[in-house]
């Protein structure tokens, strides 16, 4: 099929860019202070619901997981892409049982060489396989048919009923859109420079209500992706002083990635941003020091978490992190070796901890811990 690419209008080029760089006040969107929330020294369950999960994913040969790129909750199913395993795509219940693969390595029909992603649509599975090949499983696992998405990308996300945006690994543009025939595309935020446009997780976010936001390094401001694949302002993260932005910063100078790195150094710089639907989550560096604020979408009260100091009551693991959101849940990946590295004694522990305890071993698959915040 042949492929037709759409220029978006030059002002909507030129009111996108202006997003990055105006003022706050100048934006008709959601604003998140993060410079005047409050700093908190919770620990981890005082933050959480008690109702959370703690799922030791089963240990087999055939379900080993190397490293959790995403996770997906889909009636209740957990579907993981490992992307260093031979068989990317794990599915588990939610007692941590494992119940099968989704595709395999190879070159014949329904086996992919580099899957970089997955989402699941209409009770089927879709892997895009690097550079540009998207195949169709059903949910038992069994290969319908492939298509091509003419684009190298590394993220897909559908944009509900109403076509696809796409992560471009190239030299052009960051952000594609497209309609679900993948025939008409349009382009945005062109590309910088290896820095600037490098690989983030989950720069496609999906929200509990069906809504798809797109967000960007070294960029503030979070963007939902309407029905016509165009990119509009959905929340702008404030940094108060701390607040970097390329275009002021930098300017329109060519880019030196390593000049720009140091630079950024010094300010507040976005590295994961989660939400569902009550809570949002952003995790940041602020002049290289680790921190994470949650945010009650309700209330608006929000909180300010040194990443370092924090503590994790549950698992008495450090450097603890919600790092995928799926199915109404914020989502941890805990390693057992590391929780028996930090083993304490059995009474400092919750019950639901507890428990684990005494079903895992060192070298065993992840803990997943699957929480509410209050």
């Amino acid at each position: 099929m042949k492929k037709k690419y759409l220029l978006a209008p030059v002002f909507l080029f030129a009111f996108l860019k202006s997003c990055q760089n105006v003022e706050q006040s100048q934006l008709n969107l959601t604003s998140w202070d993060i410079s005047s929330g409050i700093s908190s020294s919770e620990k981890l369950s005082e933050i959480i619901l008690p109702e959370y999960l703690l799922i030791p994913l089963e240990t087999s040969s055939e379900s080993l997981v190397s490293k959790i790129d995403k996770v997906v909750l889909h009636e209740d199913k957990i579907y993981l892409l490992d992307g260093f395993s031979e068989a990317r795509i794990k599915v588990f219940d939610t007692s941590g049982d494992f119940l099968q693969t989704i595709g395999k390595t190879g070159e014949g029909p329904g086996e992919y060489r580099n899957p970089v992603d997955f989402f699941l649509q209409d009770d089927f599975i879709f892997i895009y396989d690097n550079p540009d090949k998207l195949l169709k499983y059903n949910l038992g696992g069994d290969f319908v048919d492939s298509e091509r998405t003419g684009i190298s990308g590394f993220r897909i996300e559908p944009n509900q009923d109403h076509g696809f945006a796409m992560i471009d690994g190239g030299t052009s543009s960051n952000l594609v859109t497209t309609d679900e025939q993948f025939g008409q595309m349009q382009s945005f935020f062109p590309y910088r420079s290896r820095f600037v446009d490098q690989i983030i997780l989950y720069p496609l976010i999906k929200t509990s209500n069906g809504d798809l936001l797109y967000r960007r390094f070294l960029n503030d401001t979070i963007f939902k992706i309407e029905k016509n694949g165009v990119p509009v302002p959905h929340l702008f993260i404030d940094h108060g002083d701390k607040a970097f932005s390329l275009n002021q910063n930098w300017g329109d100078k060519a880019i030196n990635d390593d000049e720009l790195e140091n630079l950024t150094s010094n300010y507040s710089v976005n590295q994961l941003y989660l939400e569902n639907d009550s809570h949002q989550l952003v995790f940041y560096f602020s002049s290289m020091s680790p921190y994470f604020a949650l945010r009650n979408k309700e209330t608006n009260d929000s909180k300010v978490f040194d990443f370092l100091s924090f503590e994790n009551d549950i698992t008495l693991t450090p450097n603890f992190a919600f790092t995928h959101a799926s199915g109404g849940y914020f989502i941890a990946v805990v390693d057992p070796a590391s929780v028996f590295m930090n083993k304490k004694a059995d009474e400092n522990y919750p019950e639901k901890m507890k428990s684990v305890l005494d079903q895992i071993e060192e070298g065993d698959n992840p803990i997943l811990l699957l929480a509410k915040f209050k």
